[in-house]
């Protein structure tokens, strides 16, 4: 529950009330299909309740859309590998890629916007050799897109009228490739790493 109280300007009357409730239910499932590798999806359903400086600063009365709750629908499929000896005697592999989409509507927390999708897929992978050094990957690749409409616009005789357009959603993460060659030393206490 939220009472406002002592701001003044725009938004609920000081004293006023604002109650609700979200939930969120998700499920999870994980299949080994032989020693090394697995399959696993999750399905999950949000509610996400709106900012609370947000009800203050924009909110117009109870019917103001900043009083909807936020809901998103999220998917995701992958495939898992672990391993020992893959190249040599005593070395193990490790690596994961992953698929996913999040899909959110009645959107509170960006101005103008009422949907997103997210989607793309992300990649990790790790090996070890007997002799202490090691590799580690990450990659990960994401797109976006809103519902914030760019207009039809006329360009003239050259170039011609560009229809409407969704625009992407610009407070999308970046796309990502993390490298890691490393040597453990010392029975381990030392580990010495480049990144990039």
């Amino acid at each position: 529950d939220y009472e406002f109280a002592g701001f003044g300007g725009p938004g609920p009357e000081d004293g006023e009330e604002f109650s609700d409730d979200g939930g969120s239910i998700g499920l999870s499932a994980r299949y080994q299909l032989n020693d090394t590798f697995a399959v696993f999806g999750t399905a999950a359903y949000s509610e996400n309740l709106p900012i609370f400086d947000d009800l203050r600063t924009f909110a117009n009365g109870p019917e103001a859309e900043i009083f909807n709750k936020e809901k998103a629908r999220s998917f995701e499929i992958g495939l898992n590998y672990a391993g020992e000896s893959a190249f040599v005697e005593g070395d193990t592999l490790k690596f994961e890629v992953v698929a996913f989409q999040n899909d959110l509507w009645s959107v509170t927390s960006y101005s103008g916007i009422d949907r997103i999708e997210i989607y793309g897929a992300e990649f990790e992978a790790s090996y070890s050799h007997p002799s202490n050094w090691y590799v580690d990957v990450n990659a990960s690749l994401v797109r976006a897109e809103d519902d914030n409409i760019v207009p039809e616009a006329d360009f003239g005789p050259i170039f011609g009228v560009r229809p409407a357009q969704t625009g992407d959603f610009e407070n999308a993460p970046q796309d990502q490739l993390r490298f890691t060659l490393g040597q453990r030393l010392l029975n381990e206490q030392l580990d010495l790493s480049v990144e990039t």
